[in-house]
């Protein structure tokens, strides 16, 4: 299940791990993510401690994605990018699903599953070309929002197709 953990700091932002626990159980799943730029998320033994320290390992066993190494799915006809960086062991998964928190956004297009599929399933250097529209790989820089939109559309793209049919989406009200 490809999840968001967050950090302490936006425990208001993340799904309570007790909503998620039936689902876990039922599909006898692994909660995924993806290493991030901030310092709760930067490396896979912080990103561990920080979804333990919320919970999320009384939910189902924990995979960090790029804990190993990166890999570079292609993009089909993209806007922007041409390949998008993600975990290796994304690789290991036959089925996914993503659960997000259902919220708005103050960016146009910008939506839970949207984001859990391109800026939150790739790796630190993943989320900075998606939000550079492919410009860098190594540093946060922004682009326009017309142009990190597109990028995430990008992302997504490559993750649908790099799993064709694998994907279930749900969207949870956390209130």
């Amino acid at each position: 299940m490809k999840v968001v953990f967050g950090n302490q700091r936006d425990r208001a932002k993340m799904i309570d791990p007790a909503l998620l626990k039936p689902i876990a159980d039922e599909l006898h799943a692994t909660l995924i993510e993806s290493n991030y730029m901030d310092s709760a998320r930067s490396n896979a033994a912080a990103h561990l401690a920080t979804a333990k320290s919320l919970g999320y390992d009384k939910v189902a066993p924990i995979d960090i994605l790029d804990a190993e190494k990166e890999i570079a799915i292609p993009v089909h006809n993209g806007y922007h990018l041409r390949n998008f960086i993600t975990g290796s062991h994304l690789a290991d998964y036959d089925t996914l699903v993503s659960i997000v928190r259902f919220k708005g956004h103050n960016l146009q297009r910008y939506s839970g599953a949207t984001k859990n599929l391109s800026i939150c399933l790739g790796t630190a250097r993943g989320a900075c070309q998606v939000h550079s529209a492919g410009v860098v790989t190594d540093y946060y820089h922004p682009s326009s929002p017309k142009g990190t939109s597109e990028s995430m559309a990008d992302a997504v793209s490559a993750a649908l197709d790099y799993k064709k049919g694998r994907w279930v989406f749900i969207n949870i009200i956390n209130a």
